[in-house]
C-alpha cells in the first residue's frame, strides 16, 4: 500500500477552499467569458453556512456579490460588517427576478427543505448554483434538477 505524500493529502478546510474556488471559476469557463472579469454571486441565505460561504467566496479576487437574500432581515447586520454595499432582499423570487441578468451564479444555504425549489429556480433563470446538502429530498427532485441541469449546460 502506497503512503500518500503530505503534499498530497487534503484536509477539509482546503477541501472547501478548493471547491469553492473552482464553483466560482466554472461559470466563466462555461460561458467562455472573459476570465478578467468577475463571477456574479447572488446568495440566498446569510447566517451560520451561509455565512461562511459568502465569506469564503468574497475572498477570491474576481468574486462579486451582486445580492443577497434572507428571510430574516435582522441577519444582515453580521455580513454587512464584513461585506458592505450588497443589495438586501427578504424574498428570493424577487432577488433573481430583479439580478438573474446580472448574475452568473447563486449559493443556495437555507433549509434542507428549500435546496430545490431553490435551485431550480436559480437553473431556470440560467444561473449556475452552488447548493448545501442534501441538494434534495427525493429521487424525483433529484433527477429533474440533472436532467435540467444537463439539458442547459449549468453546474
Amino acid at each position: 500500500m502506497a503512503i500518500p505524500h503530505p503534499a498530497m493529502t487534503l484536509s477539509r478546510r482546503n477541501f472547501l477552499r478548493t471547491a469553492a474556488l473552482a464553483t466560482l471559476a466554472f461559470p466563466a469557463v462555461v460561458r467562455a467569458r472573459n476570465l478578467n472579469s468577475q463571477i456574479q454571486i447572488a446568495a440566498v441565505g446569510v447566517d451560520g453556512k451561509g455565512y461562511s460561504d459568502i465569506d469564503e467566496c468574497a475572498s477570491h479576487a474576481k468574486a462579486r456579490f451582486v445580492g443577497l437574500c434572507d428571510i430574516d432581515t435582522e441577519r444582515f447586520a453580521k455580513i454587512d460588517k464584513r461585506h458592505p454595499g450588497i443589495t438586501h432582499y427578504a424574498d428570493w423570487r424577487e432577488m433573481l427576478d430583479k439580478e438573474a441578468k446580472n448574475l452568473d451564479t447563486a449559493n443556495v444555504s437555507v433549509p434542507d427543505h428549500m435546496h430545490a425549489p431553490m435551485a431550480m429556480s436559480a437553473m431556470l433563470e440560467g444561473l449556475h448554483v452552488y447548493c448545501q446538502k442534501p441538494l434534495t429530498h427525493d429521487v424525483y427532485e433529484a433527477r429533474a434538477l440533472t436532467k435540467y441541469a444537463k439539458k442547459r449546460g449549468l453546474a
